[in-house]
C-alpha cells in the first residue's frame, strides 16, 4: 500500500503542477494579448495554449533531451554525472555499426530481419484485407454481422489481445496446443515460445489478426469510390474478372490506400508489443530494431548509446517513408 499511495501522490502532484503551469501560461497569454497587443479577445490563443504546452512537454522536450543524451556516456555507472561531448556522440554512433547491438546480433542483421518482417507482414495483411473487403462487397446475407466480427480485433486493446494470445500459445495449457493435441495427439504440440521458427510464426499470426481490420476498412471504403461504369464498360469490351481486378480496380485503389499501407508498414517496422510479449525466452532470432532498442536502454542500461540508436532508427524510417511516398505518389493530392 505504501508503494501505491506514493505512486498516487506523485501522480496527483504531477497533475497539480501541470494545472498550475497551464494556469500561469493562460494568465500570461491573456495579459499579453489584451495589454500588449491590444486585442479585444484572447480566447483563441488561450484555447491553443494547453495543446501547445502539451506538445512541448510530451514531444518536443523528449526529442531535444534524447539528442543531448546521445552525446553522453550515461549508463548505470555514469547516471548522476554523465559526460557530454561530440567525441562521445561519435563513439556511440561508431559502436552502433562496429559492435553487436544485442549479445551476438549486429545492427545490419537486425535491420535486414526487421525490413523482411515488415515486408512480409504488409504483403500478407494487404492480401488478406483485400480478399475480405472484396468478399464483403458481394451480396451476402447478414453482411453486417460478418463485418462486425471482422472489425472486432481492431476494437480490442492491443496489449490485452496480445497477452491473451500468449496464453493461447502456451505449450502445456494453451488453446492452440490443446486443439492440436485433440486432433493429432501429444506429438503434434508445438513449442511456440522456445523454437525460433514457431515463435516467428506465432508473431505473424498475432500480427495478422490485429492488423488486417484497419486495412480492410480502408480498402472497403476505397472500393466504393471506383465508378461502377468502369466495370460495366470493361465488361462490354470483353474483359474478364481477373483483368478487371488487375487492370482497373487495383490501379485505382493503390493511390487511395497508399497512406494506410505506409502507416501499417511503419507500425510493423517499429512494432514493439508483439515481438516483446511473444518472445518470452528472449530469443535473439525474434528481436527486431524496436525490441533491441528497448533491451539496450532498459536491460543493458546504456542510455546514451540507446539515444544515438533511436535517432539512427528515426532517420532510417524517415528515409524509407520518403522513398515510399515518392514511389507510390500516395500523398500527391496533399502536397499539390
Amino acid at each position: 500500500m505504501t508503494l501505491i499511495s506514493r505512486s498516487l501522490s506523485q501522480m496527483a502532484l504531477t497533475v497539480l503542477l501541470f494545472l498550475l503551469v497551464t494556469g500561469a501560461v493562460e494568465i500570461l497569454i491573456y495579459v499579453f494579448a489584451r495589454k500588449v497587443l491590444g486585442r479585444k479577445s484572447a480566447a483563441v490563443p488561450m484555447f491553443l495554449a494547453p495543446a501547445l504546452l502539451g506538445l512541448v512537454l510530451l514531444i518536443l522536450y523528449p526529442l531535444i533531451y534524447s539528442v543531448i543524451l546521445s552525446f553522453s556516456n550515461m549508463n548505470l555507472h555514469h547516471f548522476r554525472n554523465p559526460d557530454f561531448s561530440l567525441a562521445l556522440g561519435w563513439r556511440n554512433l561508431s559502436r552502433l555499426f562496429t559492435e553487436p547491438v544485442l549479445r551476438e546480433v549486429r545492427i545490419y542483421a537486425l535491420f535486414f530481419r526487421t525490413a523482411l518482417w515488415s515486408f512480409i507482414q504488409i504483403c500478407l495483411q494487404t492480401v488478406l484485407a483485400y480478399l475480405l473487403a472484396l468478399s464483403l462487397e458481394k451480396p451476402i446475407r447478414f453482411k453486417w454481422f460478418f463485418r462486425g466480427i471482422l472489425i472486432l480485433p481492431w476494437a480490442i486493446p492491443g496489449v490485452l489481445a496480445i497477452n491473451v494470445w500468449v496464453l493461447d500459445f502456451n505449450y502445456t495449457f494453451g488453446a492452440v496446443n490443446l486443439l492440436l493435441k485433440a486432433l493429432r495427439g501429444e506429438q503434434a504440440m508445438i513449442h511456440w515460445m522456445s523454437s525460433p521458427f514457431w515463435n516467428y510464426t506465432a508473431m505473424t499470426i498475432v500480427n495478422q489478426w490485429l492488423g488486417f481490420p484497419f486495412l480492410m476498412v480502408i480498402i472497403s471504403s476505397a472500393m466504393k469510390s471506383v465508378p461502377p461504369e468502369m466495370y460495366e464498360a470493361s465488361e462490354l469490351e470483353g474483359a474478364g474478372a481477373v483483368t478487371r481486378v488487375f487492370r482497373i480496380q487495383i490501379p485505382l485503389l493503390a493511390p487511395l490506400i497508399a497512406p494506410a499501407v505506409l502507416l501499417i508498414f511503419t507500425g510493423n517496422f517499429m512494432g514493439f508489443e508483439i515481438p516483446y510479449f511473444l518472445n518470452q525466452h528472449n530469443l535473439e532470432t525474434s528481436d527486431f530494431l524496436a525490441t533491441a532498442l528497448f533491451r539496450m536502454a532498459f536491460v543493458y542500461n546504456q542510455y546514451g548509446y540507446s539515444a544515438a540508436f533511436s535517432w539512427v532508427l528515426t532517420a532510417l524510417l524517415s528515409l524509407i517513408s520518403i522513398v515510399f511516398i515518392k514511389k507510390t505518389k500516395g500523398f500527391k493530392g496533399v502536397t499539390e
